[in-house]
């Protein structure tokens, strides 16, 4: 996956907070799959495909600006590189599928659907 452009709250998932003017390869997790990317104003939000626990589902990760808990994780701050949204996967069944992504100024919406025979 590769990110560019305004990246003062870390948002690019780089490391820093230094603007890009090209784009620059980010690196998700060893085999696993961006499947879903969604940008706000201050925070970027990616679900791919690795597993979860001992079922198989999908992870979400975030980097940016987490005030509000846009990034779906403890803290608040800047967070510089992506990281497990640990309080969306804290609330998700073991086995599950992120099925769209999106995100606002300062929200993130998940939509996900439970694998068949896994109860919440």
């Amino acid at each position: 996956m590769y990110t560019w452009g305004a990246n003062a709250r870390g948002q690019l998932g780089l490391g820093d907070m230094v603007d890009r003017q090209s784009p620059q390869m980010v690196a998700v997790r060893p085999a696993q799959a961006a499947l879903l990317v969604a940008c706000g104003a201050e925070h970027t939000a990616i679900a791919t495909s690795g597993a979860r626990g001992e079922g198989a589902g999908h992870q979400l990760f975030t980097a940016g600006n987490a005030e509000h808990g846009r990034l779906g994780r403890v803290g608040a701050g800047e967070y510089t590189t992506l990281r497990v949204a640990s309080r969306l996967h804290a609330a998700l069944p073991k086995r599950c599928a992120i099925v769209d992504l999106s995100a606002g100024a300062a929200h993130t919406l998940v939509l996900w659907r439970a694998h068949r025979g896994t109860r919440s």
